[in-house]
């Protein structure tokens, strides 16, 4: 039956040989146009991926150099009190005895603008008890009481560590100013905590380009705390600062693992969607991201489209040509894993006939490094001296080897008049040497260029009657 229905399949397509082979034709160029289409579609995708994860890496840096520049200012302005308080000294003590233990900030000066470098940045003291104390701003509210700003908080309950606190952004009303709180802890003595020395960004300082020049009219950049706030975004799309956003895709990706990344947005769909890439930093809890619209960014696909159809043949040859590459670049990584795989054998070899050679030793075997602490050993080695596994074990020191041998009755008898004592364990020595329980065994000492040394022992004569001379001994080998 089944060879009929083939016969009889055969035999059609026989007949419409030139109707079956047009299809084909048809169905190969559209096939080719459709994959064509695809491919230019990914492609394109990959490169605004490719382009935005550039450009967030731009903005990282900028982010980043922005934060060090004004912690540097901060930690400029604290060595700077330290160095007053030193110089000032004893003066402080009597103003700190005077005032029940509060440090006298306005006692202190300081530094001029220009040592803080060229951001501009205002930068402000406050106390332990949460008062602002000093400020260089122009209208700073000096006593204003801040014990229950976060930004403070942070370092009051921080154990006395050195942190730098990135804190979520501020509004004031007053001025329509919106600022973002750095600030690092002041000590007295280690671990003594004295207050808080602060400084002031605005969002806009954070970003380097200008928005709709690297991410078209309807993208955003922004930076967010891995908290989940707002910390800045400018940009048509932009976020709202200071707004709690831990609902978005990248803050998920990040608890998975993956510190970048680029993905499609669809809820926006004025644009048609948007296309987001994110970046976390690596030295502050903080993430950038970059959105640019979908339409903008894929237009170049969309002009092309029409066209891809008049190419259909020269793209399947490239199909094939790109199958025929990747197959000889798998042929070539077998291979590379099939050597990859002999030189593993050839090294497990090596190690057993090592291991063998080690093992069946008439000799004991010890190695040191340059520190006098143990490499390895054979076995021949730990039952001539009784040694323990836990005494074998890689890292024990000569030191410990030899207390342990002469708490057990197995150490060396040393000749009167020896000398040897004064000289170290580095030089290459032959020499024969009788334990306690009357063995006699000879040594020999051969020092390596990293200032270690190979050691052998072979029990020689096992008669307690018998008696060493030697002219050559070294005490200490081990």
């Amino acid at each position: 039956m089944l060879k009929r229905a083939l016969a009889t399949s055969a035999s059609a397509i026989y007949r419409n040989s030139a109707i079956v082979f047009g299809c084909m034709v048809a169905a190969g160029i559209w096939l080719g146009v459709f994959l064509q289409i695809r491919a230019d579609y990914d492609n394109r995708q990959a490169l605004v991926a490719e382009e935005l994860n550039g450009l967030t890496t731009v903005l990282q840096g900028h982010v980043v150099r922005t934060i060090k520049e004004l912690d540097r200012a901060m930690l400029v302005v604290r060595d700077f009190i330290e160095v007053e308080r030193l110089v000032v000294r004893d003066f402080i003590e009597v103003e700190r005895l005077r005032n029940g233990g509060a440090v006298p900030w306005h006692r202190l000066r300081l530094p001029q603008p220009e040592v803080l470098g060229e951001g501009g940045f205002q930068i402000g003291l406050i106390d332990d008890t949460g008062r602002l104390v000093r400020s260089n701003a122009p209208l700073a509210s000096h006593g204003l009481d801040l014990a229950d700003r976060p930004h403070f908080r942070a370092h009051v309950n921080s154990g006395g560590k050195d942190i730098l606190y990135i804190a979520t952004p501020i509004h004031r009303p007053l001025s329509g100013r919106t600022t973002i709180q750095l600030t690092r802890p002041l000590f007295a003595e280690p671990g003594g905590f004295t207050g808080v020395i602060s400084g002031t960004l605005e969002p806009d300082q954070l970003f380097p380009l200008h928005p709709p020049i690297a991410i078209g009219m309807g993208g955003s950049m922004s930076v967010l705390g891995l908290d989940g706030t707002v910390r800045a975004s400018v940009g048509t799309s932009a976020l709202m600062i200071g707004e709690y956003r831990a609902d978005l895709p990248l803050f998920e990706a990040i608890a998975r693992g993956a510190d970048y990344g680029t993905s499609l947005d669809q809820s926006d769909g004025r644009f048609g969607g948007q296309f987001v890439a994110y970046r976390r930093l690596e030295d502050y809890p903080l993430v950038v991201q970059i959105s640019k619209p979908k339409d903008e960014a894929m237009s170049a696909h969309y002009t092309r489209r029409a066209n891809y159809s008049l190419f259909a043949g020269a793209l399947s040859l490239i199909v094939l040509l790109g199958s025929a590459t990747g197959w000889r670049y798998q042929r070539k990584l077998r291979k590379t894993a099939e050597e990859l795989a002999a030189s593993r054998d050839e090294l497990g070899r090596q190690n057993i006939l090592f291991d063998t050679a080690l093992r069946n030793m008439s000799q004991g075997l010890a190695m040191f490094d340059g520190e006098e602490r143990l490499i390895l050993c054979n076995d021949r080695y730990a039952e001539m001296y009784r040694l323990t596994p836990e005494m074998r074990r890689p890292g024990t020191t000569r030191q410990q080897l030899a207390d342990y041998r002469r708490a057990n009755g197995v150490y060396f008898i040393r000749p009167r008049g020896d000398d040897a004592a004064r000289r170290g364990p580095r030089t290459a020595a032959t020499m024969i040497r009788e334990l306690t329980d009357g063995r006699v065994v000879c040594m020999s000492r051969v020092p390596m260029p990293d200032g270690g040394w190979v050691a052998t022992h072979e029990d020689v004569i096992e008669e307690p009657s018998f008696k060493v001379i030697s002219h050559h001994f070294l005490p200490g080998i081990l």
